[in-house]
């Protein structure tokens, strides 16, 4: 099938479930019609990039479509490919069988779960088309999620829905005479919403070479962020180790844990993310509070934002240049707080040396790591062969060697 100049379209076979026509490419999945179409108004954004080549292929399975990309630069210069739209817009038929949308949020503060479709909205990695009797269900989702934070852009127009799937490069390029596969896009029709994204999830995990989730042991215990929000002091927390051991909850409480504030002093009305030592609160040190817990027979745990910093903090004072991007004041806190890059040798040698203090020295057993939005903002690193995604990846590996097989909550 013929492309566009500097635009290689593979050979799509003898699928009955995909016919095409240039430059059209249909595809019939369950009770669906799908139409692939390049983007007309900006184009596939490596056309026009000089010696950009972008080839695409179909598989068709029982239970699920595959759209595969690769695309390769055979120019003499860097290829910066940006945002890299290489499954073109997707139209979906019929639209009165759609009336939900199932977004997902790259981060904490955006909108996950179902979406009226009266306005557009954008979904990380996957997202789910149903109607309100959940009758008929369509779910769309990269199949890989270790280079790349990819997202797809649903909306309704006229009888449908348009998905334009993306995966940002960002400031990453592609040497001369390089090429690389790209994430494939999965499509799967059932009857339900439900296991569809279930499904999408398990071929993640076996993707990532992850083990199943499973219920295993329950785990319990007391989090003092929704009893004081940050405010403890050493006596808030003795005065409670007492209540509890003396109470019938000691024998259904595992861990005994210390969120977010225990590292600034008494009446501090902002956060302080990045400098990880005890202050005014917590004067006799953590390891004190973490043998106190544990002589009354809980398991300490500890609050951190490992990948964050705050502007007061003295990390981001001597230390400017282990930031990515702009600060981002999301917590509404009265300040901004940035990203750590984690790219840079220095701020893992930082995060290394933090994390096992807290585990070695200090002795808790429990890891509450919050806020990790922050290492995977997109912006300007000191290796910026990574994306966002590669850094944020060496970053929980990092995370996870540290803290070893004590318990994780991120």
């Amino acid at each position: 099938m013929a492309g566009s100049v500097g635009r290689e379209i593979a050979a799509w076979g003898e699928d009955p479930a995909i016919k095409d026509r240039d430059p059209l490419i249909d595809i019939r999945i369950g009770p669906f019609s799908i139409r692939i179409t390049d983007r007309s108004d900006n184009g596939v954004p490596c056309i026009g990039l000089p010696g950009a080549i972008l080839s695409r292929r179909v598989e068709s399975h029982p239970d699920r479509i595959v759209i595969h990309g690769h695309i390769v630069n055979q120019g003499d210069q860097d290829l910066a490919p940006g945002d890299l739209y290489p499954y073109g817009i997707l139209s979906v038929t019929p639209g009165d069988r759609i009336d939900r949308i199932h977004t997902i949020c790259r981060d904490m503060l955006g909108y996950c779960g179902p979406q009226p479709t009266d306005r557009p909205w954008r979904s990380h990695g996957a997202c789910g088309l149903t109607d309100q009797s959940g009758s008929d269900a369509l779910v769309l989702g990269f199949g890989e999620t270790d280079r790349f934070f990819s997202y797809l852009d649903i909306c309704r127009t006229g009888e449908g829905m348009s998905i334009t799937p993306c995966i940002p490069y960002e400031f990453r390029t592609i040497a001369p005479g390089q090429s690389e596969e790209l994430p494939a896009l999965t499509l799967r029709s059932g009857s339900s919403l439900t296991p569809l994204l279930r499904e999408y999830g398990m071929e993640l995990l076996r993707e990532a070479g992850a083990e199943s989730p499973s219920c295993g042991e329950r785990i319990t215990g007391f989090c003092s962020w929704y009893a004081y929000y940050g405010t403890e002091t050493r006596a808030d927390i003795d005065r409670l180790l007492d209540q509890y051991a003396a109470s019938p909850m000691k024998e259904h409480l595992d861990y005994f844990l210390i969120d977010g504030g225990w590292n600034e002093d008494p009446g501090d009305e902002t956060f302080n993310w990045g400098d990880w030592e005890a202050r005014g609160k917590f004067p006799e040190g953590m390891q004190a509070v973490a043998e106190s817990i544990r002589a009354k027979g809980f398991r300490p745990g500890l609050w951190i934002a490992p990948f964050a910093v705050t502007r007061n903090s003295t990390i981001f004072r001597d230390h400017p240049d282990w930031v990515v991007g702009q600060g981002l004041d999301l917590m509404n806190n009265g300040g901004e707080t940035y990203g750590l890059d984690l790219t840079h040798p220095d701020v893992r040698r930082f995060l290394r040396d933090t994390l096992r203090r807290i585990v070695h020295e200090w002795g808790f057993d429990y890891i509450k790591a919050d806020f990790l939005l922050y290492g995977a903002l997109v912006g300007n690193r000191l290796d910026n062969r990574m994306t966002s995604a590669m850094a944020f990846r060496e970053g929980m590996r990092l995370v996870r060697e540290c803290v070893g097989d004590r318990l994780l909550l991120n």
